[in-house]
């Protein structure tokens, strides 16, 4: 079983905030999302959904699928 938190600035893109954020994550799922104090922030970093592009062309490319999944996973795409 997987248990761990992480404390970061959660980019809400419902709400159109971003807020500091403590994440709660038991086997690989997101259990509970709460605000928290800045103050209690050790990092910088941020917390985003990934995006899903929909419509893509992955021939126009001119790289096979791996690469390119490889390549778009960098810039935060997680489905296509």
């Amino acid at each position: 079983m997987s248990t761990f938190n992480l404390a970061v600035q959660l980019v809400d893109i419902y709400q159109r905030t971003i807020y500091p954020a403590k994440i709660s994550v038991q086997n690989n799922r997101i259990v509970a999302i709460e605000k928290i104090d800045e103050s209690a922030l050790k990092t910088t970093g941020y917390l985003m959904p990934g995006f899903i592009d929909s419509h893509v062309h992955i021939e126009s490319s001119m790289l096979i699928p791996s690469e390119f999944a490889r390549i778009a996973v960098m810039h935060g795409t997680v489905g296509t």
